[in-house]
């Protein structure tokens, strides 16, 4: 049976000033640091639900077989007496951001994109609804920020997956409609989007420039 032998614990040694003497073979200890968390978005932006969504009761149904007019078997819809709630886009809603009434096709399409475009990005409608005017024109990774806010579907209904987008702008993958979407997310979810732009237009020049350096330095 083979011997497991232990690595000696080393000994304290100290000096005449008192000091601990300094072991040149001992491996240097690095502190790890830790990464520094997000900031949580202030909750005059942040989304929530219960600003936008109503309870609706509504009767239950279940389907019962019966013949129709033709003398066919069909299922049919058959109330049970039951009500049962649920929720839906409330009439403010609807006025306030959407072009067209409850129970059109396209409004209730468009009002369910507007939704989920603010619960992705974790902010209020209105908030978005600044930022677009805001970010108009602006560039992020080679895509206009307003695209990658209206891949939801967010000012007209028309949605586009990041297959769709990256086709639209010849980029070699989706991974570049990630990376883009990363960062408008962060810029959305700061109260002050100019300086938010500003600050990431900033990074990505001192990146930039920090790749140019190290490249000069070490070659590609």
């Amino acid at each position: 049976m083979s011997e497991v032998v232990m690595n000696p614990v080393p000994q304290r040694e100290i000096n005449e000033k008192g000091e601990e003497k300094k072991d040149s073979n001992i491996a240097p200890v690095y502190e790890v640091k830790k990464e520094k968390k997000k900031p949580k978005v202030s909750t005059k932006i942040q989304f929530s639900r219960k600003d936008y969504h109503i309870e609706e009761k509504y009767d239950e149904t279940i389907n019962v077989k019966q013949y129709n007019h033709l003398g066919q078997l069909v299922d049919t819809p058959t109330p049970t007496g039951r009500k049962l709630t649920r929720e839906i886009l409330s009439d403010d809603f609807y006025s306030k951001y959407v072009k067209g009434k409850r129970g059109n096709s396209k409004a209730d399409h468009h009002a369910k994109c507007i939704f989920r475009t603010s619960e992705f990005f974790n902010v209020k409608v209105d908030h978005i609804i600044k930022a677009y005017s805001i970010l108009a024109g602006k560039k992020i990774d080679g895509f206009w920020a307003t695209d990658l806010i209206d891949r939801f579907g967010f000012s007209n209904g028309v949605q586009m997956s990041r297959d769709q987008l990256r086709k639209a702008y010849n980029k070699p993958n989706v991974q570049s409609v990630e990376v883009a979407q990363s960062k408008i997310y962060d810029i959305l979810n700061k109260t002050d989007i100019n300086k938010a732009y500003v600050d990431l237009i900033e990074d990505i020049k001192s990146e930039f420039s920090r790749d140019i350096r190290e490249k000069s330095i070490y070659g590609e």
